[in-house]
Order: C-alpha cells, then structure tokens, then sequence
C-alpha cells in the first residue's frame, strides 16, 4: 500500500530527526509518529510544500509538494493535513486514491460552507479524540450543513473517524515515577495563546497562599514572547516564573517528571487531544485541568480536573497535592505510538464505510460542545 500525507500548511521543510532535534511537538511530532510507524508495513511519503528537494529519514519519503502531487503512481489513501482547501487539488490528481483531511482544531463556524470542498471530493475526516469527533460531526453534518450541501448539489453526510495522536516514543517501557519531584515546581508547557495569562493570574493567587511555589513555561523564550505574544510580557515577570524556551523532547520531559504538577487551568482553550496530558500523565505527573475538550478522555483519573473558573478552588487542589494527596496517574496504552500504528493499519486496511472504526464511540451519546474559544492547532 502506498500511504502519502500531505503538509500544505507549513512553513519549513522537517523530517523526524529535526522534530526530535528541536522538540517539535503537535501535530507536526504526531504526523511524524504515525508515519514512521506505518513506514514499517507500507510505503510513506509526506509531501510539504515548504521543501525544495527530496530525502528519505526512518524510511519515510519525505517530498516537494509538486513531486508528490504530479510524480510516481498514486497513491491508495491520501491524508491532507488540517486545510480542507487543499482537498479539490489532491482530488484532481489522485482521483481513484481514498482521500481524508486529518484536523487537529475545533471546527469554526465556516465549516458547514467549507464541507463542500470534502463532499465534492469524497473526502472523510479524521479526528484526535472522541470530544473531536463529535465536535466535528455537529460542524460538518449538522441540519444547516446538511441542507446546504443538498443546495449545491453535494449532499451525504460525511463519514468521520476518530484516531487518537501518539505520544513519543520515549514513553515506550516507561515506568512514571511517583516520588522524586519538588513540591514547590510547577510548569506549564501549552502554547502561550492557550491560557497562559490566565494559569499565571492563578499563580499569582496561589503564591500568596504558598509563597514558595515556582512557575516554569517552558516553550517560549523572552524575545519569542515579546514577538508573539507582547501582552504577556509584564504577566511573566512576577515572582516565581521561569521562562526555559524550547527544550529538546528528552529535557522537556525531565522538567515535567521534577514538578508537582502540570498547572494548565485556563478555560481559553479547550484540547482536541491534549499531547500535554499524555506526556504528563506518562511521567506519573498529574495536570490540573478544567474539564472541557478531551481533558476528562485522555488525562488518566478525574482528580485531575478542577473548575478553573473558581480561583479558591484551584488554591484548594493545589495545596492538597502539595501537602502529600496528589494522585498516582500513568499513560494509557492508547496513546502509545505501537498502539495507535496498530489502530492506523487497520483503519486503512478496510474500505470506506459509515466512518466508524475500531475504539470510535456511538455518535449517540453525544457530549456537550465544549468551549473552544478559538480555533487553534493541537499541541
């Protein structure tokens, strides 16, 4: 089989050594994953519009977007990446290839127009986590969307999928470690946008009742922050907070494993997978999280959830884990890079059906929408 993914989004040319190099995690570490573990059993390619020349890394083809677009035999399945736009185009070249768009964010109110792209070319959508997937399916296959699609001629609903992102391979025989952590270290290691100056308003708080806690945000550095994020600037100069900038993977994961907790409450941005949660959780370090998105699917025990709207009560969790009661979690098995190949091989080995697939919940028993503020990639 012959399985090639399509990166139009991105700005730079990557293949796994620089993801693992540099620490690039998201859905650009996931797609790396994924692909280097169905290299194993098929022919891979990842097409990218930001690269000018050909290579090949951990038997992975990773190609000029024109090259893959225009040279070798098509490819049996085709899976753009996030840009639903990019569909129509993969189509006219790849016409008899089974075509997915593979999305990492919370669908925007556009997509009941933008589904016309996915209909037109038979296309299916793959998602992250079950809160995901029926996020998805209200945006795309909802009433409005439905009977927009039949105006124009496009009607079907369109099949949806839910495959979970894998953690690094790090995590393989893994054994989290519950004990040697500083009860006075704290991190966060999101994105700035996804609530950082909310979780550092929380700090603030929480410092006044436990003055000796610490803060580190590691992802950014100062002249990164200045850059993208100035508004931040003042908030992370307050005691206790450490700015690491990007770490490598093997570094990050250290500082997570030292730490009390992953201090996420923020009610900015709900996760569509949470790559955060896993990798904490996978260190036998506990997040404190708010409950929306897939943070009740993905972190390991519900203890870890706390209402972030409440500032007293995420003073409260915080000094009942600091004063010995913070719980014992552990990464599931799902998320392990064997697990999800495996969940991978199947999914392409079957034809095209109703969009269910192995592990997917009943469309039924659907959550209520979380809030998602706005539309960001998954990290």
């Amino acid at each position: 089989m012959r399985v090639l993914f399509i990166d139009p989004k991105t700005n730079h040319a990557y293949d796994g050594d620089k993801v693992r190099r540099l620490g690039i995690r998201g859905t650009q570490g996931s797609l790396v994953r994924v692909a280097e573990g169905l290299a194993e059993h098929h022919w891979v390619g990842v097409a990218q519009d930001a690269r000018q020349t050909a290579s090949i890394n951990r038997g992975v083809h990773y190609l000029p977007m024109d090259d893959a677009l225009r040279e070798g035999p098509e490819p049996d399945a085709a899976i753009v990446l996030r840009k639903y736009r990019a569909i129509p185009q993969v189509r006219t070249h790849f016409p008899n290839t089974r075509l997915y768009c593979w999305i990492h964010n919370w669908q925007r109110k556009s997509a009941p127009v933008q589904r016309a792209w996915l209909s037109g070319a038979g296309a299916s959508l793959i998602t992250v986590s079950d809160a995901h997937r029926q996020q998805a399916d209200r945006m795309v296959n909802n009433a409005f969307a439905r009977g927009l699609a039949m105006l124009c001629g496009k009607p079907g609903r369109i099949p949806t999928h839910r495959i979970y992102n894998p953690v690094s391979e790090d995590f393989v025989g893994l054994t989290p470690d519950h004990h040697d952590y500083d009860p006075d270290q704290l991190i966060f290691f999101s994105v700035p946008s996804k609530g950082l100056n909310q979780v550092l308003h929380h700090f603030r708080a929480c410092r006044q009742v436990m003055p000796s806690l610490k803060l580190n945000v590691a992802g950014i550095d100062e002249e990164g922050l200045a850059r993208r994020f100035p508004w931040l600037v003042d908030a992370v100069k307050q005691e206790g907070v450490k700015l690491l900038g990007r770490l490598p993977h093997s570094q990050l994961l250290e500082h997570i494993r030292r730490s009390l907790c992953v201090f996420y409450p923020q009610t900015v941005r709900a996760e569509t997978f949470g790559l955060i949660y896993a990798e904490a959780n996978a260190v036998g370090t506990p997040v404190l999280a708010h409950d929306f998105g897939s943070a009740r699917e993905v972190l390991s025990s519900p203890e870890q959830l706390v209402n972030a709207k409440d500032q007293q009560a995420v003073i409260r969790r915080l000094k009942q884990w600091r004063e010995g009661s913070r719980p014992r979690v552990s990464l599931s098995p799902l998320f392990l890079p064997s697990t999800v190949t495996r969940e991978w091989l199947h999914f392409l080995d079957q034809p095209e059906s109703d969009g269910l697939t192995p592990g997917d919940t009943a469309m039924q028993e659907v959550t209520p929408e979380p809030k998602i503020g706005n539309a960001s990639p998954d990290r």
